[in-house]
């Protein structure tokens, strides 16, 4: 009966003096921002310390008050100064407990703010990077204007970084010019299909033949075209999109053109290279200058071209026309011999050592 009466003043006292002494050690040392689930955890460990406590001293004092009936014949227990046990265990553990939690939510709070602080140098990165993005299109932007023909430099590009193909193409296949009641232009809508062909098929264009006409009009939207034109003259034509259907259809569906008197056909990527072709005069017009005029028109839209590496041609004619591309296009012979057929080649702004000729 006293044994039973010792454990549980043992276990009432060590239960007051944990609480008494955990508190106090929290109290002490302060308390960081802890989380729900933290707290448990730490009443979950003050618990068990306690019931540890409670059980390891009561084995103490039954072995103690056992030895001390043996000995001594019967009497009161030996009781063992609990307070500095209880004191000496539960205080060091409860300290190292909230001193880890601490050290803990430090490291935490430090990761988190170098974490931030990286975040934010990214961004003012990010932010550096972009504004020389915009600098960079601007200048080129002010590059491209700088370097294309007038025309071109009311042409809204759509993306500053690249060139835009789609606009150079579509302002050197919008050119003209003009004399007298004559028209050049680079519009291959206004080239009668079947007025071409029917050149093609003449003596005068004697490197080539008629060629279909779907096919012929295949090849111009291919290619750039210049064609030469006698705005005093023009003639009803079947549209190239009919051509079932009845005639009276067919007439209603016609088309207007004027008299194709002559024309040359540029072969080209619109920026780096070209291959001049076709050339041709109608013989009836010839000796008015309309030739050098055409092939004129020819060299001034290449000349502009920043990117333009070479021009070249192919002629069987040494005796006429290697001097007249010499002088029009400032044209050089690169390949062939007399008698055969001349390779010529003129040097554009975009190739390496490119020095200006003068005529």
């Amino acid at each position: 009966m006293n044994r039973m009466i010792t454990d549980e003043k043992a276990r009432i006292n060590t239960t007051a003096l944990l609480s008494t002494t955990i508190m106090d050690a929290v109290s002490f040392l302060g308390t960081p921002e802890w989380d729900e689930e933290y707290i448990k955890f730490l009443l979950r460990v003050n618990e068990e310390v306690r019931r540890q406590i409670i059980f390891s001293m009561s084995m103490f004092n039954r072995q103690a008050s056992s030895s001390s009936d043996l000995t001594s014949g019967g009497g009161e227990p030996t009781v063992v100064p609990q307070f500095w046990i209880y004191w000496a265990v539960s205080l060091p553990l409860t300290v190292a407990i909230v001193i880890g939690r601490r050290v803990w939510w430090h490291f935490q709070k430090s990761y988190h703010e170098t974490k931030l602080l990286r975040s934010e140098k990214e961004d003012e990165i990010h932010l550096l990077l972009t504004v020389e993005l915009v600098i960079r299109k601007a200048q080129l932007q002010a590059a491209i204007v700088t370097v294309y023909p007038p025309a071109l430099q009311h042409q809204q590009l759509l993306d500053t970084h690249t060139l835009n193909m789609t606009s150079i193409s579509a302002e050197m296949r919008n050119r003209r010019w003009t004399r007298d009641s004559y028209l050049i232009s680079t519009d291959a809508s206004l080239i009668s299909v079947a007025q071409l062909n029917a050149a093609f098929a003449s003596e005068a264009v004697y490197w080539t033949k008629a060629i279909p006409e779907p096919i012929l009009k295949e090849m111009l939207q291919n290619s750039l075209c210049f064609g030469l034109y006698d705005t005093t003259t023009s003639q009803q034509e079947p549209s190239t999109s009919s051509g079932s259907g009845t005639a009276q259809e067919n007439a209603a569906e016609s088309e207007e053109y004027h008299r194709l008197v002559g024309f040359a056909r540029l072969v080209t990527d619109f920026i780096s290279f070209t291959y001049v072709t076709d050339v041709w005069v109608d013989p009836t017009m010839q000796g008015n200058g309309l030739g050098r005029w055409l092939v004129g028109c020819v060299q001034e839209t290449l000349e502009p071209m920043p990117y333009l590496r070479k021009s070249i041609l192919a002629t069987d004619s040494w005796d006429k026309s290697v001097p007249f591309y010499e002088k029009m296009m400032k044209m050089s012979v690169i390949g062939g011999q007399p008698g055969g057929q001349a390779i010529m080649q003129m040097k554009g702004k975009g190739a390496p050592g490119y020095t200006e000729k003068t005529t």
